[in-house]
């Protein structure tokens, strides 16, 4: 009651706002118009702002802005990279203002130097000036909030018709056009929170923007500048501690904007090959603040997937010596795999509430001067200045609030400080009208019958999925080649695995798999079913129920694929899966308690029975090779084989992961990236009981994390370690099993062993393993000038295990992935006490 009585409040208390928001912008006028340069060209992305204060827009692509003013008067400032800034007196009443600017190209005057054969160019000593004062302008901010919009457009201009045999349902022209309004949080020196408000997507308004302004905040003092989703590798900011070592700076000219000397700076890469920018800084004379800068990557500088992208940013003084990020602008263009395309994400921050810090403001004194020794004074008294608590910023980085995306168009209209350019609003028109049509069924059917159609491409490797949008279900059946199988104990099989999903308006889904197997060998039919129900998004809480006759690997992971054994049996004359029947009823239990804290109860009955080989055939190696045993080997276990039993086993785990980021959507939760490791507890029990004879415990601790190392790449790493407690009872099934991989044909899933047999070391005792993979994301052949143009990377990966049955056992390999984007190989090499054991090549999927 408490709480339904509370949202009302809230909800009121949203109406008051709502409603006092709207009058305050009733009373506003606009001022509005378009920047162009000296040739009446559109300039797109001009900054404009109101002198003193941090309220600005930018113009849109076609050069025109609106700017909502109450009524009063005011200068506006005006500017773009690479043109002078030019400032304009104006007087708003209740009548919108009609307000055109052209700027002109920027004046550069030439510094008179001394040149002589041991002189640099003074751009390097301005740089060097600005890299000694760069942690005061990271550290003079403590903390600041402030309104952050945000639009997005990605174009696709050439698409292919098939990516292997499948059609590509995207068509040309816009692909994503959204715009949303965000209240952003930020505490020195990493903390982040995000408040979306509005949302606006086109052509489907009941989704929610990707835009995203906490995953956008860059500073060029910052060492290391990387831009996620885009490449694995992090770039070097021209300002980084060691920016001398991989740029070459020339000054280009100076620039006088009334009291300020700014100074034009061209960077360049001293070597095509590394991780730089190229573009241009303007630095203040005196200062050495950066007040704008305009950076361009290439795939000269191995950027990934696109082929250029640039970032603009535009700087202003909210006090004479401290200045803020007005805006922000990411210009993409796309080349790969057929698609070709361009786009952008541009930002406006206005608004701002500033905390400052007290080691570089005197915030005491009545005219709040400086300490810093350029005796300049602030704050500015027309800035709005806060006390931002670091306690307030929980793991909760971005919020996106219910109804955000169920604003009109009127409140649009005048909150959207970007206007909408020609074909974007033509794009918003022509998707909502088409929105109202496809929500009716009878638009809905059909495109689902067109979407179902039948490819070759679905029969033979990709699989078939039926679709009916207005029902809101999906059946999907996999393709031949994941239905056919081979192995030695079925011969050739048919493995038909059926899925049914169902989803509800309030975000529940419901799914059935079904799995009906045939070997033609053994003569043996199975099935099981599994039931999934979905329960609440927020918190992750699913029910599964599951239960049949199959046949199941020894270890419950199922190390080995289907098709890559069916491949080593044919062609290779290797058996390595190992399986037994099981006859079970499963209950599976998960939620999330808190935030970082999941746990996963699990029981499980089942009537497990011995399998043999039933075939001898494959294609090559029959006179020469004979197939192993179904029984797996083990190095202390004479025989594996077992007499049918029941086991009644009980599994309690437990995932736990330390200060936890995660991003809110109304009606899920989605877990982000975070400096912590994930813990992973789990407990079994084999319970002898209800005419089950299995009895054992066990404990398994497990330790996960990705660490970044910057430039030199990325690391994993998984250590495990676990013991059974009681093993009074059981069966071969219930050893701690090791995820290896014996095939040339590699699994490259974390925590794998690559030159290790199945199961010859797995131990009813104690163990420990570690894995530790490198990804150098291009430190090392960038520097190879052939093999740079491939952009394929090394990776180096170590492997440990030890048990009762092997005291030392380590695996180290190299390789090279991203060949072709998708492929990877790798050596590797073992050892055991030190002494070499085997070698081997491994390849896979590595991208």
């Amino acid at each position: 009651m408490f709480r339904k009585h509370r949202l009302h409040f809230i909800l009121s208390i949203g109406c008051w706002v709502s409603f006092l928001l709207g009058a305050q912008l009733a009373h506003a006028a606009q001022v509005k118009g378009k920047v162009t340069d000296e040739n009446d060209n559109p300039l797109s992305y001009a900054t404009l702002y109101v002198e003193g204060t941090t309220l600005g827009t930018t113009t849109n692509i076609e050069g025109d802005y609106a700017l909502n003013l109450n009524p009063g008067n005011y200068n506006l400032v005006f500017q773009y990279v690479g043109y002078l800034k030019q400032k304009r007196s104006i007087t708003v009443g209740q009548a919108n203002v009609q307000l055109n600017i052209q700027l002109q190209p920027e004046t550069l005057q030439l510094r008179e130097v001394i040149v002589n054969a041991q002189s640099k160019d003074p751009a390097y000593a301005i740089v060097q000036q600005t890299i000694d004062h760069k942690k005061q302008f990271r550290e003079e901010i403590n903390a600041y909030q402030c309104q952050v919009y945000m639009k997005g457009l990605q174009r696709l201009d050439e698409r292919p018709d098939r990516i292997l045999g499948v059609e590509v349902p995207i068509d040309t022209g816009i692909v994503y056009l959204s715009e949303s309004v965000s209240e952003l949080t930020f505490h020195r020196p990493d903390k982040v929170k995000e408040r979306m408000i509005s949302s606006k997507v086109s052509g489907n308004q009941s989704s929610f923007s990707f835009n995203q302004a906490s995953q956008t905040l860059y500073s060029i003092y910052d060492d290391l500048l990387k831009v996620e989703g885009i490449t694995e590798r992090g770039y070097v900011s021209p300002l980084a501690k060691n920016a001398l070592f991989f740029y070459d700076y020339k000054l280009e000219g100076v620039i006088t904007e009334g009291n300020y000397l700014i100074n034009k700076i061209r960077v360049y890469p001293k070597r095509k090959t590394d991780p730089t920018f190229e573009g241009h800084l303007y630095i203040l004379e005196d200062l050495w603040r950066v007040t704008s800068f305009d950076l361009t990557l290439t795939k000269d500088h191995q950027l990934e997937f696109l082929d250029e992208l640039t970032v603009t940013q535009v700087h202003a003084p909210v006090a004479d010596s401290t200045w803020v990020m007005l805006s922000q602008n990411f210009e993409f263009y796309l080349n790969t795999f057929g698609f070709k395309g361009s786009g952008y994400f541009s930002a406006t921050y206005s608004d701002y509430l500033i905390e400052l810090n007290p080691e570089y403001y005197d915030l005491t004194s009545s005219n709040t001067e400086t300490i810093d020794t350029s005796g300049v004074k602030a704050p500015n008294p027309q800035l709005s200045y806060t006390s931002i608590d670091k306690k307030d910023i929980k793991n909760e980085i971005l919020k996106i609030e219910e109804g955000s995306n169920e604003r009109s168009d009127a409140y649009w209209d005048k909150m959207r400080p970007i206007p909408l350019t020609t074909i974007e609003k033509k794009d918003y028109y022509i998707k909502d009208s088409i929105a109202v049509i496809k929500n009716a069924k009878a638009y809905k059917d059909s495109t689902d019958q067109i979407q179902n159609k039948i490819s070759i491409g679905n029969i033979l490797y990709s699989g078939y999925q039926y679709q009916n949008s207005y029902q809101e279900y999906t059946l999907s059946i996999p393709s031949i080649i994941q239905t056919l199988q081979y192995n030695t104990v079925e011969g050739l099989l048919f493995n038909l695995g059926i899925q049914y999903t169902q989803s509800h308006d309030d975000n529940k889904v419901n799914r059935v798999t079904t799995h009906l197997r045939y070997g033609i060998a053994s003569h043996r039919f199975y099935g099981q079913m599994e039931y999934r129900h979905y329960l609440n998004h927020r918190n992750f809480e699913t029910v599964t129920i599951s239960g049949g006759q199959f046949v199941k690997q020894f270890n419950p992971d199922d190390p080995i694929s289907p098709f890559i054994n069916t491949l080593e049996t044919l062609l290779d004359r290797r058996n390595y899966m190992k399986l037994y029947e099981r006859t079970y009823l499963a209950l599976g239990y998960q939620r999330e308690i808190t935030n970082g804290i999941m746990l996963k109860p699990a029981l499980s009955y089942s009537h497990r029975h011995q399998l043999h080989n039933e075939t001898d055939y494959s294609f090559f190696y029959r006179d020469s090779r004979d197939f192993t045993s179904n029984t797996p080997d083990h190095i202390k276990v004479v025989d594996t084989s077992f007499e049918d039993h029941s086991a009644l086993q009980l599994q309690l785990g437990a995932a736990i992961r330390f200060g936890q980021k995660y991003i809110s959507l109304p009606d899920k939760k989605i877990i982000v990236e975070n400096k912590y490791p994930k813990l992973n507890i789990t407990y079994t029990k084999g319970i002898a009981t209800l005419g089950a004879d299995i009895d054992y415990d066990k404990l398994e601790l497990e330790v996960e994390d990705d660490i970044s190392m910057g430039l030199f790449g990325t690391s994993t790493f998984r250590l495990g370690a676990g013991a059974f407690l009681n093993r009074k009872n059981m069966e071969f099934m219930d050893y701690q099993h090791f995820n290896t991989n014996a095939s040339v044909l590699a699994r490259y899933d974390e925590g794998y062993f690559q030159l290790l047999d199945y199961y010859y070391y797995s131990t009813d005792q104690h163990w420990a393993e570690g894995h530790l993979v490198h990804h150098f994301n291009g430190f090392m052949f960038n520097k190879l000038p052939l093999i740079r143009k491939t952009k394929v990377q090394a990776v180096a990966s170590l492997h440990y295990l030890y048990t009762d049955a092997i005291d030392n056992y380590l695996e180290m390999g190299f390789g090279v992935e991203h060949i072709f984007k998708l492929m990877r190989i790798d050596y590797f090499s073992s050892f055991i006490d030190g002494h070499h054991e085997a070698h081997g090549i491994r390849l896979g999927f590595g991208f």
